[in-house]
């Protein structure tokens, strides 16, 4: 499957429903992990980014989005599959996992790729603009010092090894107007 078949399979967007095919599909607070496979680079009539943008689009995000490839490897690719441009940034982009197609055994993506999907969400994104001093993280209601938040996108980040399946993540922070509010949680 490529960028362009996760896209046309979700339905337009911004859409009130997903066709009757997928329904059910999206589910509130579900991870949506497209894996696509290739042998050729990233094709259609739109970039890699604007088929990101557009899944986070169907989950109302920037979180809970992750795109994993196997595809050729970069930058020459391999014998039969071109390198896998497109893929690799659009993995990147979304904390996936960027595989070789060219691998003689698979059996290390199949784990990687479950490794992804049931990985506890480390990135929460905010409700509001908050005032920076005032952001603390909890995890099992015990404050953390081991996260960022990157003002461009709005996002909590939680260092990888911190969570654990079951975790409960809060983020607590101030907005402008004075008010606390909860930006998160898991």
């Amino acid at each position: 499957m490529r960028l362009p078949e996760v896209w046309n399979g979700l339905g337009p967007s911004p859409a009130p429903r997903p066709p009757a095919s997928q329904q059910g599909f999206l589910r509130d607070g579900s991870l949506l992990h497209a894996v696509v496979a290739s042998d050729e680079r990233a094709q259609g009539p739109q970039p890699w980014s604007d088929s990101v943008d557009h899944l986070r689009s169907k989950r109302g995000s920037d979180t809970g989005v992750v795109v994993s490839a196997i595809a050729g490897d970069l930058p020459d690719g391999c014998t039969g599959a071109d390198p896998g441009e497109g893929y690799f940034e659009a993995a990147e982009e979304t904390h996936g996992v960027f595989l070789s197609i060219c691998a003689p055994d698979w059996s290390s993506h199949v784990t990687a790729l479950a490794e992804v999907s049931v990985s506890p969400t480390r990135r929460f994104a905010l409700g509001s603009m908050p005032i920076e001093s005032s952001l603390g993280v909890e995890v099992n209601a015990s404050p953390i010092t081991a996260w960022s938040w990157d003002a461009d996108s709005n996002v909590v980040a939680v260092d990888d090894g911190v969570l654990s399946g079951g975790d409960t993540v809060d983020v607590a922070y101030e907005v402008s107007s004075g008010c606390d509010e909860d930006g998160a949680g898991g």
